[in-house]
């Protein structure tokens, strides 16, 4: 028999639903009879419309619309303009959507076999009496070289002023080196070293290198720039930074190419180390997001893909009026920032090459303020402002539109270890030339935080937190049935970070499973010794090694993959409890060690990566499995194997969790001094 009360309920929804068309219809043909109104489209008033989504958006087939706009409806003409010029090929099957946002724009949703969608608005200065729902606003540039986008910059940088956390950069000494830039028209660029003045302004540039290497200081050529650099010499992005801070009125310019002398090591990680002081202390930090590397201008024409449209429309009396007609600037705006599936990745949008590299997201964390110059136009953002904001628009962007980087670091944050695990998952999925800078690209961001913290810093890691800050996972990855990598498994670097850190893998990584909220926790291990070998001139560099030292629980365990290749392949088997574990996240496609191990009869476990050859056969080999926490039912553990140089030592291979009712806690044995490299 059907449940009674489900279908009471049932029924009571379908009778409201029925209840609120009757009454918007009645609402509808009432209001029709006195205004006149279209019977297809209200007149855009979609409050009254029968067709209204409960959400507030009006569906409408394009059939209709088209025979409303023959009739004479103006409205439903402009509908059939808009789709004339933006979707020609349109059929009788092209549905129209139609919602307001609370800033007043008009959203237009063009679906058939996908969804298209734009934004109509009126320019400034312009009203429709008969309209009064469209609200006004401004447009991008064509060009952002064009005297608006100055504009833009100086106003938001006078606003900027304004707010105690960036109205400091007058009071900061230059860098060791700066570029002289001189005054607007003069072609006289060099090179100044040990000008420690204070109180002078200067720009520092974010860019690309892109594989195109730039011109840049050596300790054969730095005597010569400090004579003059010929014009004609400095690739475009730099000329078109110089040309940004004539017009600001900067006289002084750092660009890291040439204020760091490129083959001398010692002055490489001296000024690596002042990195979080240039970014954090420049008057104005440049974003060249659109150019791939130095050759390519920042300053160029905007992607007409994302320039409006004007279109015009003749209201019930007679009178012409001027609209705009654009995509969606939300999509414009939105932005990937490593989300937990990898399904998420459908909203990514491509800010252009610059916001790929892992270099750059410390430039964009320091700075004080920065514009980003994009193929559809400027964004400001500036620590004292949890805004960002576009050229076109009076009024900050939606925070669920961008996410600003800078702001993280300008207040402190109720969970900032939280805020940390989600600044190394944005920054893992980020872009390296070498390798062996996956520290020091965010060294000046670490110390930074450190300041918050007050903890020890080992190797992205914080001392205090380290029981939790070990508990990362590598991020989703493997083949599907496709055959083809969802993501690529992390890449094992061999860049002096210990296998417990997470930069010692070149890939996403993430917090989500440690960081999630819990009733009841318990920590079940200690760390009573450590070690770092780090760069002499800052502990946030580069790392030269190092290891923990535990004191948790611990047993042998199993670890086997028939098909290495899956993330999800991976499976723990716990001799003592007799369970097998499927919850065993490899840090990467893990291999037998042929040197110690037999493939067939299983072996030492190392981190592979996707070899050359491309062939993974099945694999099992004995590991340690260290309890560190328990969080609710939850057992966190990473498994550990034999390191190959040190056989008294371990390397991490995998992290894995463990419900309770697997693994009794107390049945484990403790285990002392293991040392993990």
């Amino acid at each position: 028999m059907p449940d009674v009360a489900e279908l009471k309920e049932d029924l009571t929804e379908a009778a409201i639903e029925a209840s609120r068309k009757i009454s918007n219809i009645l609402k509808r043909q009432y209001r029709l009879r006195l205004t006149n109104a279209c019977r297809v489209c209200n007149n855009l008033n979609i409050r009254y419309h029968d067709e209204t989504h409960p959400i507030g958006r009006l569906d409408l087939g394009y059939t209709d619309v088209r025979s409303a706009a023959h009739s004479g409806c103006p409205y439903c003409t402009l509908m059939r303009t808009c789709v004339e010029n933006l979707l020609p090929s349109a059929g009788k099957e092209l549905k129209v959507m139609l919602e307001y946002h609370d800033n007043g724009f008009l959203e237009l949703a063009l679906a058939f076999d996908k969804k298209l969608k734009f934004e109509i608005f009126l320019p400034p200065g312009e009203q429709i009496p008969s309209w009064p729902q469209l609200r006004n606003s401004g447009t991008i540039a064509s060009h952002s070289g064009h005297q608006q986008c100055f504009d833009f910059i100086k106003n938001k940088i006078r606003d900027c002023d304004n707010h105690p956390a960036c109205n400091r950069t007058s009071s900061f000494l230059l860098p060791h080196r700066v570029l002289d830039v001189g005054a607007a028209g003069s072609e006289v660029v060099r090179i100044l070293e040990n000008c420690q003045d204070q109180g002078q302004q200067y720009i520092a540039l974010s860019y690309c290198w892109g594989g195109h290497l730039p011109l840049k200081s050596t300790t054969s050529n730095i005597s010569e720039l400090k004579n003059g650099i010929p014009w004609n010499e400095l690739p475009q992005v730099f000329k078109d930074a110089i040309y940004v801070a004539r017009t600001l009125n900067v006289q002084y310019v750092w660009i890291d190419s040439l204020c760091i002398v490129q083959d001398d090591k010692e002055d490489w990680e001296i000024e690596a180390s002042k990195m979080a002081e240039y970014y954090s202390q420049a008057y104005l930090v440049i974003a060249c997001s659109t150019s791939p590397n130095p050759t390519v201008p920042f300053l160029a024409p905007r992607d007409p893909y994302w320039l409006p449209v004007n279109l015009k429309f003749i209201d019930n009396g007679g009178v012409s009026h001027n609209l705009n007609i654009q995509r969606l600037r939300r999509l414009r705006y939105m932005t990937y920032t490593a989300m937990d599936h990898n399904r998420d990745k459908v909203y990514e949008h491509d800010f252009g090459p610059l916001n790929k590299r892992a270099w750059v997201w410390q430039e964009n964390a320091l700075a004080t303020r920065i514009v980003h110059y994009t193929s559809h136009g400027l964004l400001f953002e500036c620590k004292g402002d949890s805004g960002v904001y576009g050229e076109e628009m009076a009024t900050p962007l939606p925070l669920d539109w961008i996410r600003s980087l800078p702001y993280s670091f300008a207040e402190h944050s109720d969970d900032t270890y939280k805020q940390w695990h989600e600044l190394v998952k944005t920054y893992s999925s980020r872009d390296l030339t070498f390798h062996a800078d996956k520290l020091p690209a965010m060294g000046g961001a670490a110390a930074e935080m450190s300041k918050i913290l007050n903890s020890g810093y080992l190797a992205g890691l914080w001392r205090k937190n380290l029981l939790n800050d070990l508990l990362w996972n590598a991020d989703d990855w493997g083949i599907e049935k496709t055959g083809a990598f969802t993501q690529r498994p992390p890449i094992p670097l061999d860049n002096g970070s210990p296998s417990w850190s997470w930069a010692s893998l070149n890939g996403r990584v993430s917090y989500k499973f440690v960081d999630e909220p819990c009733s009841k926790s318990r920590v079940l291990a200690t760390v009573s010794d450590f070690q770092m070998e780090t760069s002499k001139h800052s502990e946030f560099g580069k790392c030269h090694g190092g290891y923990i030292v535990l004191n948790a629980p611990a047993m042998r365990a199993r670890v086997s993959a028939t098909i290495p290749t899956k993330y999800y392949g991976y499976h723990l088997f716990h001799p003592e409890s007799g369970h097998h574990i499927p919850d065993c996240l490899a840090d990467t496609i893990l291999d037998v060690d042929n040197a110690q191990g037999n493939p067939d009869g299983g072996g030492i476990l190392r981190r592979a990566g996707v070899t050359g050859g491309g062939h993974h056969g099945s694999i099992h080999g004995e590991v340690l499995c260290v309890l560190l926490q328990q969080r609710d039912d939850t057992v966190f553990t990473l498994l550990l194997s034999r390191s190959r140089i040190d056989p008294q030592s371990f390397v991490r291979i995998a992290y894995s969790r463990v419900n309770e009712e697997k693994l009794d806690v107390s049945r484990v044995s403790m285990v002392n001094n293991i040392i993990i490299k």
